[in-house]
């Protein structure tokens, strides 16, 4: 940590205070060293402590100009997809590895790689370069249960990569550039099976303390949302068999005094950290829940039969109902619960910054024609999550698919979730602004009736862009709140976007004790996938059972490969007048939009072409 004038100037000092031919000799040697002996002890347990954590290791392959040339006014897509492969046969440090390079095309990728003595089978794992773009890192599909080095029984302490393959993916024949391989490295850098929650906690200006966790056996899924002071059970004005309302309360005193310290309670008035006896607002029943990323597009093909076109072909899968389910990744897993993988994570005091390649949800539906493993699609996604001092979550996301799908700009436009977002049961009541003048505190829409899924009812709640004045939503945001008045309010603001649709499973009351059988049996409970979740030890956690909440903020858009897409929203817990100025003040300060300014941009929820927007389609 000195800085780089000072250890020069020690360097000089040192020098002029020990002229002697046999300097080198004796530091070699071990028999003269500047430090003592405790400060040699601390160097090395410094040093040791690089190697844990993931220091580099350059598996000395030598770069040598290789590259890959596109020259632009070529002939044909087939005459562009040029290759290189790069030859290595070492022997790695460990499972995350990484590559530096230049490039100005867009470049898929394999690795290729074994067991050291060559008794596995080479394993091949797909990656991608985006133009413009110079270091990619990733941890090798190792670590989760459906990953392909993993089902080849192969472990992060004796890894042999064979090679690496290089592929020109751009389709523009009138684009002109080239990729330069520079480096390779590996770390002995793993993801701990046995902590796969990472945690973030801050306390709020209000004194009240936050946690937001992410889930790397979920694709870094935002999984975990608390605050502490909060209660959830269930109202003992009904018999035990036959149901009752979830409720959700900051006041241990109403508890003690209205229902007689009924043990459904649960909750931590001290803390919002897991495990510790806070209440999570964030539904994890199965994979398709959390507040995640989840993209969708009509490749090709219909939802009547497994027509395939564009290079994808439909799964028939029983969600919603059953039909032949279009592309569709989700960063958790697939519809029976086959996680995501995780390229890259980074966990600090202020944030936590997950990278992954999503499940295509149908392609695990087994019983009809899906695969055991599921289908890891060719797409990134990227998420920071940011906690404030004022009650706020930031979430930045990105997605990029690299499947070079073609034919996309002809397929109908396709409603695509940013994000899903399933808050739990005991947040059943519904705000938000759907009127004609926004940020003017005009009365809120409010609704206690909403049902969405099949054999639940029909009634849902839908705002639609045409709602407002301006030709935008209302206000942009929702909230889903524990009663009447508000007075706990789980928000979300995102400006940009087309529509919410917003809707309950199950609507307010779950009887018996399958309120949380599910829970307790779902695939999410399984350590191989979830490790460290909070365990389902009290019967009403509303975090863990089939009975949810969901807003999905929408857009219907054509997908395009290769152009990443951004945008950011924001939560909220507070009461609801609380939320909502939160939001205004995020709205009038416009560090949040979501907006690209043209075509051109390829950023912001405008990078892609959308229905609503006729202007941005390519």
């Amino acid at each position: 940590s000195r800085s780089a004038s000072y250890i020069a100037q020690a360097a000089v000092a040192d020098r002029n205070n020990v002229q002697t031919d046999n300097y080198d000799n004796e530091i070699e040697t071990g028999s003269w060293s500047p430090y003592t002996a405790g400060e040699i002890t601390f160097l090395k347990m410094y040093m040791q402590n690089m190697l844990t954590i993931g220091s580099w290791t350059d598996t000395e392959v030598a770069a040598e100009a290789f590259t890959l040339n596109s020259t632009g006014a070529l002939s044909s897509v087939a005459e562009s997809r040029n290759t290189g492969t790069l030859t290595v046969n070492k022997k790695l440090m460990g499972a995350y590895v990484k590559l530096t390079y230049q490039t100005d095309i867009d470049v898929w990728g394999k690795f290729y790689y074994q067991n050291s003595a060559g008794t596995i089978p080479e394993v091949e794992e797909d990656f991608y370069l985006p133009k413009g773009s110079s270091e990619h890192k990733q941890y090798l599909d190792l670590f989760r249960k459906n990953g392909v080095g993993k089902l080849a029984g192969l472990t992060a302490d004796d890894l042999y990569l064979t090679k690496i393959e290089f592929q020109n993916a751009t389709v523009d024949t009138s684009s002109s550039g080239v990729f330069r391989f520079l480096g390779l490295y590996s770390s002995e850098k793993t993801l701990d099976t046995d902590k796969l929650e990472v945690y973030v906690t801050k306390t709020m200006k209000d004194g009240s303390e936050m946690t937001v966790g992410a889930h790397l056996g979920l694709g870094g899924a935002l999984t975990y949302l608390a605050k502490s002071g909060l209660y959830e059970g269930v109202s003992s004005t009904n018999n035990f068999w036959t149901g009752r309302d979830v409720l959700l309360r900051q006041n241990t005193n109403e508890f003690a005094s209205t229902y007689g310290g009924y043990r459904g309670w649960y909750g931590n008035a001290e803390s919002s950290k897991p495990g510790d006896g806070a209440v999570n607002l964030i539904n994890n029943y199965d994979a398709g829940r959390q507040v995640q990323q989840s993209w969708y597009a009509n490749v090709g093909g219909s939802s009547t039969g497994n027509t395939g076109a564009n290079g994808y072909t439909r799964l028939y899968c029983t969600t919603g109902g059953g039909s032949y389910w279009p592309y569709n990744p989700v960063q958790a897993g697939d519809c029976v619960s086959n996680p995501g993988q995780i390229i890259d994570y980074e966990l600090t005091a202020d944030y936590i910054y997950v990278k992954a390649r999503a499940m295509d949800w149908a392609y695990g539906d087994t019983k009809y024609g899906g695969y055991t493993n599921g289908l890891t699609t060719k797409s990134y996604m990227e998420n920071y999550y940011r906690l404030n001092d004022d009650g706020t979550l930031y979430v930045n996301n990105s997605f990029v698919d690299w499947n070079g799908f073609t034919g996309m700009a002809s397929c109908d436009f396709c409603s695509v979730e940013l994000p899903a977002f399933y808050p739990i049961q005991s947040l059943k009541h519904f705000f938000t602004y759907d009127g004609t003048s926004p940020w003017t505190n005009g009365a809120l829409t409010y609704r206690s009736d909403l049902s969405a899924w099949t054999g639940n009812g029909t009634t849902h709640f839908q705002s639609k862009r045409d709602s407002g004045a301006d030709g935008k939503l209302g206000e942009e945001w929702i909230a889903w709140a524990n009663d009447a008045s508000g007075s706990v309010a789980f928000g979300m603001y995102i400006p940009n976007v087309d529509r919410f649709t917003s809707g309950r499973s199950q609507n307010s009351v779950k009887t018996g004790t399958s309120i949380n059988v599910n829970a307790g049996k779902n695939l999410l409970q399984s350590k191989e996938l979830m490790s460290n979740m909070q365990p389902v030890s009290y019967q009403f956690q509303g975090a863990y059972v089939q009975n949810t909440s969901y807003t999905a903020p929408g857009i219907s858009f054509r997908m395009v490969a290769y152009v990443p897409i951004e945008y950011t929203y924001v939560l909220a817990v507070n009461d609801i007048d609380t939320v909502r100025e939160q939001f205004k003040t995020i709205h009038d300060s416009g560090k949040v939009t979501n907006a690209g300014i043209k075509q051109g941009d390829k950023v912001g929820l405008d990078a892609w072409a959308r229905d609503d927007k006729i202007w941005t389609q390519f």
